[in-house]
């Protein structure tokens, strides 16, 4: 830098001066800029591109490349061609490299004081906004802040735009380049409607735009969306903007399609389509409200990677309210009020890859895909497949249906209860669901209701610590199959406890308590099922039925007691059940052989073979007395059984023998075999029924003896010819 020293006169001048290279033609006394390319370019106020002028030129510069000398601020300059009035401010003027008194008013102009007039044809060059001045400079509010707003007297600042009411896009973009012309910054609007004849554009990078609070609003209308941001690591913050909702213009509020982005603070109050757009990876919408919307409160676009929303409060949609596109991986919504949405409150399309929690939704009942919702019916279908919903403590008016397959619904315990009302208070017809934890009831008025009802494609379905209290019909009622009871409590049905109208159904580990029938019933299509465990108190049948054509239903470990006919109702004469056997081991006027096949022989009067023993310790209830031998002869015709008498006597300890309650005959009593043949296999099922119901009085610890005598053969059934082997006690 150099000392330019002339006689401060006409065309004189002096001060501090470096050398540069023109960009194009100048003059001396032109004011210049300094372009991207280290060059000296005219300045024009007509842009901010072609500003800020920093220095006036000492030469004539007649093409580009030519080095001039250059003043630097603070210095004099004078020219014979100038008129200017002495005292008066000088801005740079919308003629290239020219400047004036005149302040620039045109729609996008930068106004930016450039020195003051120390005679008419002498000025002294002082640069406002930019170079050595600009932290201090008397027109710049803020150094690299940019000012939008209605306040006309502010004109003369540099960095403050006026709007016009009709298209303050175009003062607001001119902000926005100001400050992108400083590397970035911020545009702050003033409190105050900004009416848009097209789209804001933040088109480049590290700008905030940030209004006063909501008083700020940018309104699209029909017009256009509201606000673009392209650029990256942009703000939006504490503003109102919108466009006209039912438009049918799909003009969004805000599209964002840059790099880490944030909207925070800003209100949405209506949309044409979405409220905001995230389609640039990384963004951040925090702490806004966004409400009436014809499509998303925020959609997430296949560019949006990794975008965040939380802590918005959304209201009225005309579709979802978050939706996640299927290539938008990694995102995360969280903590949002999201009410009165269309479609679903958030609509993750990420295959999981996002995250989603702690979302309200219009009530408590919390779900896996992050919202809690207003009632259970709303969040199993929000929920569908492979997902689960959790049920907070009171009490639910609803009945529930469980359709979808893969399916938790649990409670938090048996203070979380669905008071079914007038139909079963919940219906499970998805595949491989499971009811855990919780209370259910119907209102008893003879709505034929069942507590839980398993039926229309529920098949494996578990059913988990479940408090059943009260209800029109059976407890719980399984028409699927392959499904579990397990750790249930039934109190109080109209019918039966459970019951099992399916195959392989597991019972295991419930208490059922006063049920209207039967604790437990197996109907004819309840084959291989499991009774396993569980505890029957206070029936108005049975303990537990087994229809006839029920077969091998295992039934072991219950404990039954209070009940009304008998502990175990086996129609169908092949459940599997406890048992204890006694060998025939006495010959009443016949003989023991013991050659194969071995027994007592039995073919002739008189003869009887005696077995004797006592009941079970554990037995609540004698179900069933079985007889097996081996044959020695035919029946006497086609179709015939061998026929017995059988007598039994019983008693207690300490208490007489042979008590008419504990003792009975069965004479010409049938096998279960015919058409047998010598050597095969017979045997005889004495069932309570047979026997007058005596067998229901038999207690543990009772003895008893049990004499099966030679009954003579009635065409077609054979005389008893049959060596006997074995007795067996059946119980539970």
């Amino acid at each position: 830098m150099a000392l330019y020293e002339i006689n401060a006169d006409a065309n004189r001048g002096s001060g501090l001066f470096f050398k540069g290279k023109a960009g194009e033609a100048v003059v001396r006394g032109n004011l210049i800029y300094k372009g991207a390319d280290g060059q000296w370019f005219l300045a024009d106020a007509d842009a901010v591109a072609s500003m800020l002028a920093i220095g006036m030129a000492l030469d004539v510069a007649s093409v580009a490349g030519q080095i001039i000398r250059i003043l630097t601020p603070g210095g004099f300059m004078g020219r014979v061609d100038w008129t200017w009035t002495t005292g008066g401010t000088l801005y740079a003027s919308t003629v290239a490299g020219e400047l004036t008194q005149v302040i620039p008013a045109g729609p996008g102009d930068v106004v930016q004081v450039v020195g003051m007039a120390t005679k008419t044809t002498q000025i002294q060059f002082n640069p406002q906004g930019g170079g050595a001045g600009a932290s201090t400079a008397s027109n710049v509010l803020e150094g690299s802040t940019a000012f939008v707003g209605t306040d006309a007297t502010k004109a003369g600042f540099v960095n403050y735009f006026v709007i016009d009411g009709v298209a303050d896009n175009v003062q607001i973009d001119a902000a926005i380049n100001y400050v992108d012309g400083l590397g970035g910054g911020s545009v702050e609007l003033e409190r105050g409607d900004y009416t848009i004849a097209a789209t804001v554009t933040m088109d480049e990078n590290d700008i905030v735009l940030k209004g006063q609070g909501w008083d700020t609003h940018i309104i699209g209308a029909l017009v256009a969306t509201a606000i673009t941001v392209s650029g990256d690591r942009c703000m939006i913050l504490d503003l109102q903007c919108s466009t006209t909702a039912g438009g049918t213009n799909v003009f969004d509020a805000i599209s964002i399609t840059g790099d880490n982005c944030v909207v925070e603070r800003v209100w949405v109050p209506e949309s044409d389509r979405h409220g905001i757009l995230a389609n640039g990876p990384f963004a951040k919408i925090q702490h806004n409200f966004i409400e009436t919307v014809d499509d998303n409160f925020v959609s997430i676009g296949a560019l949006g990677d990794g975008s965040i929303v939380s802590n918005n409060d959304m209201d009225t949609s005309g579709a979802d309210g978050v939706l996640i596109d299927v290539a938008g991986l990694g995102c995360h919504v969280s903590d949002n009020r999201i009410v009165s949405w269309t479609g679903e409150p958030v609509d993750d399309n990420s295959v999981n890859s996002s995250t989603v929690e702690n979302n309200w939704a219009g009530g408590t009942v919390l779900t896996s895909k992050g919202c809690s919702m207003a009632t259970i019916a709303l969040a199993l279908t929000y929920v569908g497949a492979n997902g689960w919903v959790e049920v907070p403590g009171g009490t639910w008016t609803e009945n529930v249906t469980i359709a979808a397959a893969d399916v938790i619904l649990r409670g938090q315990g048996w203070d979380s209860i669905i008071d079914g009302t007038t139909s079963s208070a919940v219906l499970i017809s998805g595949a491989r669901c499971s009811l855990r934890d919780i209370q259910v009831t119907t209102n008893q008025v003879g709505n034929v209701a069942f507590g839980v009802n398993v039926g229309g494609g529920g098949t494996f379905a578990r059913i988990i610590g479940v408090f059943v209290n009260g209800c029109d019909s059976s407890g719980i009622a399984i028409s699927e199959a392959d499904c579990l009871v397990d750790g249930c409590y039934v109190f109080d049905p109209d019918e039966d406890g459970i019951l099992a109208n399916a195959a392989r159904a597991r019972m295991v580990g419930n208490i059922i308590s006063t049920a209207g029938a039967s604790g437990v019933s197996v109907t004819a299509t309840g084959d291989d099922s499991v009774i396993d465990g569980n505890i029957i108190d206070i029936t108005g049948a049975d303990g537990i039925v087994i229809a006839a054509d029920g077969e091998n239903v295992v039934v072991k470990g219950n404990r039954i007691m209070n009940f009304t006919g008998e502990a175990l109702d086996d129609d169908s004469e092949t459940a599997i059940i406890p048992k204890a056997s006694f060998q025939f081991t006495e010959a009443v006027n016949g003989a023991i052989v013991t050659t194969s096949p071995t027994g007592v022989d039995v073919d002739a009067n008189t003869e009887a073979a005696l077995a004797w023993g006592q009941i079970p310790q554990e037995a609540q209830g004698v179900t069933r007395i079985r007889i097996w031998g081996v044959a020695t002869d035919a029946p006497i015709n086609a179709g015939g059984q061998m026929h017995l008498e059988v007598t039994f006597n019983a008693g207690a300890s300490n208490a007489a023998y042979n008590t008419a309650a504990k003792s009975w005959s069965l004479t010409d009593y049938d096998s279960e075999e015919a058409d047998y043949v010598a050597n095969d296999v017979v045997h005889w099922n004495i069932d309570n029924a047979d026997v007058g119901g005596e067998l229901a009085n038999l207690a543990p610890g009772d003895s008893f003896e049990i004499f099966a005598i030679h009954e003579a053969g009635a065409d077609p059934d054979g005389a008893t010819d049959c060596l006997f082997r074995v007795v067996e006690i059946e119980y539970v």
